[in-house]
């Protein structure tokens, strides 16, 4: 199987690449002149698993994870956005979001920046609106 080498640099919404080569000797090189850059490997054609680990996440409107579950193994088709419920019964509402890692702490802040995006869309708690933007 083919693979390329990615530099990329930032983390979460920050995070990009900068460039993309066919030698790890080429993005070395590449990477010790790109300020704080790092390099990824990627599998050309791979196939995609039908599973993964993820980590799911209520998030309360004003940011608190109220819940986090797993890490436990999903269906892709059941990573993202879930639903807005209502946990414990009688609280507020919160949002729920399955996230692929094994991280809580990047589980948290995938799914704070998810809240963020939804609030300024002024889409909070609208279900239909909010699969329609993120899928």
């Amino acid at each position: 199987m083919s693979k390329i080498w990615l530099v990329s640099r930032g983390e979460y919404s920050d995070y990009h690449v900068i460039c993309a080569f066919s030698t790890p000797q080429k993005a070395v090189s590449y990477s010790r002149a790109a300020k704080d850059s790092f390099i990824e490997t990627l599998s050309l054609d791979e196939d995609m698993p039908e599973t993964a680990e993820c980590i799911h996440v209520l998030m309360d409107k004003s940011g608190d994870a109220v819940s986090i579950y797993g890490p436990h193994i999903y269906d892709r088709n059941e990573i993202g956005f879930s639903t807005y419920s209502c946990f414990p019964p009688n609280s507020d509402m919160c949002l729920s979001w399955r996230v692929e890692t094994g991280s809580e702490e990047r589980a948290i802040k995938v799914v704070n920046e998810k809240r963020a995006q939804i609030i300024a869309a002024g889409i909070w708690g609208d279900s239909l609106s909010t699969i329609e933007r993120f899928g």
